[in-house]
């Protein structure tokens, strides 16, 4: 079963798996360093998005995003 990020509670250390097959999205995401690989924290949902931290920058993301975003568990003392 797919995990998605809007699905993961605050406090999560996750890892994003995919993208989906929107290769627009996956520019964007990879321009705001959320890439496929990378270990994110979820900081905060609020009813507009999701707020994430990723290699100690913040990044607010819509609840069309997020849903879209895959995400499996980060290892443990993986860091964001």
């Amino acid at each position: 079963m797919e995990k998605r990020l809007s699905q993961q509670p605050v406090g999560s250390r996750i890892r994003i798996s995919g993208h989906g097959n929107d290769r627009l999205l996956t520019r964007r995401l990879i321009g705001m360093g959320l890439r496929a690989g990378a270990a994110i924290m979820v900081l905060l949902h609020r009813p507009q998005g999701t707020v994430v931290m990723t290699s100690g920058a913040r990044v607010a993301l819509s609840n069309d995003i997020a849903s879209q975003l895959q995400v499996e568990m980060a290892p443990a003392g993986e860091e964001e």
